[in-house]
Formats: structure tokens, sequence, C-alpha cells
């Protein structure tokens, strides 16, 4: 049997769920939903077009998500979610591994992805339209991750507190004494182009 949700109703039919709320398992949302800071979302939950989720939400495994999804800082995805077209995604959000996501969705500043996510041609990450990325984990025993964006204009890195391009990120990690940064990642990013 499943529950029954007594939420208010914005003007599009959507819910307004307010902050601090938490959903067990496999829920269906329709379109248009609001919600609050701090949900929490168990797995398997599906979530209709035009949602928007305001900061540190969390979600559980495989849930899915309609188109033009927002979301806010500092959210977090459980491992094989599913995410429409045109999504948008704020700063810090860190997904687990092998997310899928639609095409044109944008993503904020120092995001982390799990391994084998999939993010199409055309999305945005780092202020930049990618045509391909990839990321490297562990270079030098730290367990911090390296994003590397090909995009028209050449390869932007992000890593740490760090996001420009291939050359000065380069010129960065020489003047620090980090030659394996320096050889390794621009080995990686022309491997992309």
């Amino acid at each position: 049997m499943s529950k029954v949700f007594n939420f208010e109703v914005n003007e599009k039919g959507g819910w307004i769920v307010p902050a601090c709320t938490v959903f067990e398992k496999e829920v269906v949302f329709p379109d248009y939903c609001e919600f609050g800071d701090f949900c929490k979302f168990g797995y398997f939950c599906k979530f209709g077009d035009f949602c928007e989720f305001d900061d540190y939400c969390e979600f559980g495994r495989s849930c899915k998500f309609g188109n033009s999804c927002k979301f806010g800082n500092s959210c977090k995805f459980g491992s094989f979610c599913k995410f429409g077209y045109f999504c948008k995604f704020g700063y810090f959000c860190k997904f687990g591994h092998s997310c899928e996501f639609g095409h044109y969705c944008k993503f904020g500043h120092s995001c982390e992805f799990g391994n084998s996510c999939n993010i199409p041609k055309g999305c945005i990450l780092e202020d930049v339209i990618m045509q391909r990325w990839t990321t490297l984990s562990n270079l030098d025993g730290s367990g911090r991750q390296i994003l590397i964006i090909v995009h028209e204009g050449g390869a932007k890195i992000r890593a740490g507190c760090f996001c420009g391009n291939l050359d000065a990120f380069v010129a960065k990690v020489k003047s620090e004494g980090k030659e394996i940064y320096a050889k390794v990642v621009p080995l990686v990013a022309n491997s992309l182009v």
C-alpha cells in the first residue's frame, strides 16, 4: 500500500515540501514540486519535470529525475541516478557512481563525480561547454579528484581550489614541485582532444 501525502500544492500542481522532510524509498513525485533545504529521499524515487530542490538535499541510489530540474548547492546523489535534459546543479554537489545525465545540463563549480558517470557533450562544467571530460583520483596519494574538461578553447582543469586552463595548471604545480601532476595531467588532457 503506498503512502498518501498531504502537502500544499503550487499553482502548477506540484507539491510544496517544507525543509527537512524525509521520504522513504520508491516515492513518485509530480511535476513542478518545490522542496526546501535538507530534504532526504530514499532510493528508487521518481521525480517529475521542473522540480526545484533547495540546498543540502540528499538522494538515495537509483533515483530518476525529469527534465529541467534545479538543484541547490551541496546536494548529494546516490549511485545510478538518472537525470533528464536541461537540469541545473548548484555548487559542491556530489554524485555517486554510474549516474547518467541528459543533454544540456549545467553544473555549478566544484561538483564531484563518482566512477563511470555519463555526462554527454554539450553540458556545462566549470563555465565551459564540455566536449569530453574525465577525472583522475589519487594521483599523489591524497585521494583528491582532478577534473579535466576538454572544450572548444582547450582544456580546463579543476584540482582542489585551482580552476583554470592546462598551461596555468602546469605552471602552478611545477612551481610547487609536483612533477607527477606536471607530467600526467597534460598527457591525459591531450589524449582527450
